[in-house]
């Protein structure tokens, strides 16, 4: 039967046991355990053990490792593009800022081919129990390398930044020692993954009290501590430094545009170069607005909270919008870029590929527009009374231009860019009944070429 009185505690219920001395039982929720409820089963970061079935009866663990999988498809391109874009850009990786961004691109890799190998590995083998050795792996490259990495990721974000600031105060030159950068990137990827163990010592053991489980990371109160305040140092410290950095630099730009121009307000001048230079700090500022929802709404909850559908439905939304921050990387660190985006086309690979494919694409479509229209063109023009001809397209056929000279008999003035040559197709033009007739006929006296040509060319 009920107590009259409720002495158990974290909204356990009470119920009186039927014997001589009416001893009070506590039906604690699953958070909490003890004779009162007054012991914690999880700690706050596993807030997510709170929500029962029937609030995540919505959730779908097919739909979101799909989504993740995706996800991390897409991040991979988005970083291999530009992680060879800075490697292969020697004017970029010959500074201290070409080094943060390198790092940045390749932890992003990292990241994002761990988050779709497990998004696909879940899918194909039906989120089946694994062995005791595939649950640790998994755990240690999620709770240790992932955690760690994304961390770094914040702290490279606000590198770029500083560095950036140092350069437009001419406090550093873009290519002084790359020693600075350096040092502080080994003590970045060293000190984060030491201090991201530093709350696991301190483990809760499980029910039985005579084991730890470390991939559920349930903490004891000083574990806990540990690993909220390395959650709050990285979370806020890095977006707040990146927002000085901001202000310092936008302070200097404005100071200087206002000492050109005496007339403009500074709302003016603000929107002005914030427009021209979004490229510095909107990658930092999306990345952490698309990342902090999921860190609010962990610093939020506890288990007994966190029992609702509404925050199931936030649960999933903001860890899939944490992890989608990675596809932007190309988008913001090279497209919006104009230096970075030129070296893109000329000097990585996958670049130049493109741009030697879309350059075949046009010339054939030129080449086939040519071949079409010169019998049309001799019925418009009478090309016979022409004395001097300027071909401005950069790369011209030769078998093109002895087609072309059929019709300008009077022709005495040739001017082009340069001449598409082939050895073979030179022994077959010069056998042609074309060239036969164009060798008699032709009047040509100057030829002008904008470029070195071969004798056999001429």
């Amino acid at each position: 039967m009920p107590c009259s009185i409720n002495v158990c505690q974290n909204n356990g219920e009470c119920f009186l046991l039927t014997n001589s001395t009416a001893t009070p039982y506590c039906l604690c929720n699953k958070c909490f355990t003890g004779n009162r409820c007054e012991i914690e089963n999880y700690s706050r970061n596993l807030w997510v053990y709170g929500i029962s079935k029937e609030n995540s009866k919505d959730y779908n663990p097919y739909d979101e490792a799909i989504v993740l999988c995706v996800l991390g498809i897409i991040s991979f391109v988005a970083n291999i593009l530009s992680l060879q874009t800075f490697l292969f850009s020697k004017k970029i990786r010959l500074t201290n800022l070409g080094i943060y961004l390198i790092l940045f691109s390749t932890t992003g890799l990292i990241i994002s081919t761990i988050q779709a190998v497990f998004g696909f590995a879940n899918v194909t083998y039906n989120f089946k129990e694994v062995s005791k050795v595939n649950r640790l792996i998994q755990c240690a490259l999620i709770r240790l390398v992932v955690n760690s990495l994304n961390f770094c990721l914040y702290w490279l974000c606000l590198y770029i930044a500083v560095e950036l600031t140092l350069i437009e105060y001419s406090w550093v030159n873009l290519y002084d020692s790359r020693r600075r950068s350096f040092i502080s990137s080994i003590l970045l990827y060293i000190l984060l993954p030491l201090s991201n163990i530093m709350p696991i010592l301190f483990g809760r053991k499980g029910h039985s009290y005579n084991s730890y489980d470390f991939c559920l990371l349930n903490f004891t109160s000083i574990g806990y501590t540990f690993y909220a305040i390395f959650h709050y140092i990285n979370y806020i410290v890095s977006p707040l430094s990146f927002t000085t950095s901001c202000v310092l630099i936008f302070k200097h730009l404005i100071e200087h545009r206002l000492n050109l121009v005496n007339d403009e307000l500074f709302i003016s001048s603000l929107l002005l170069i914030a427009s021209k230079h979004y490229d510095f700090f909107l990658p930092p500022l999306v990345y952490s607005l698309m990342s902090s929802p999921y860190f609010i709404l962990d610093k939020l909850m506890n288990c007994l909270r966190a029992d609702s559908m509404a925050v199931s439905r936030a649960k999933t939304v903001t860890q899939l919008l944490g992890h989608s921050a990675l596809t932007f990387t190309f988008f913001f660190y090279v497209y919006l870029s104009k230096v970075y985006l030129t070296e893109f086309w000329q000097t990585s690979p996958f670049g130049r590929f493109l741009t030697c494919g879309v350059k075949r694409f046009r010339n054939s479509r030129k080449h086939q527009a040519f071949v079409v229209n010169t019998t049309v063109l001799n019925r418009i023009l009478p090309l016979t009374k022409l004395g001097k001809l300027t071909i401005v397209y950069y790369t011209f056929p030769l078998e093109q231009i002895i087609k072309l000279l059929h019709f300008t008999s009077n022709l005495h003035t040739l001017k082009f860019g340069s001449i598409s040559l082939n050895q073979n197709n030179i022994m077959l033009i010069e056998q042609s009944e074309t060239f036969q007739y164009v060798s008699k006929i032709n009047r040509i006296k100057n030829i002008d070429f904008r470029e070195s040509c071969i004798s056999e060319c001429i």
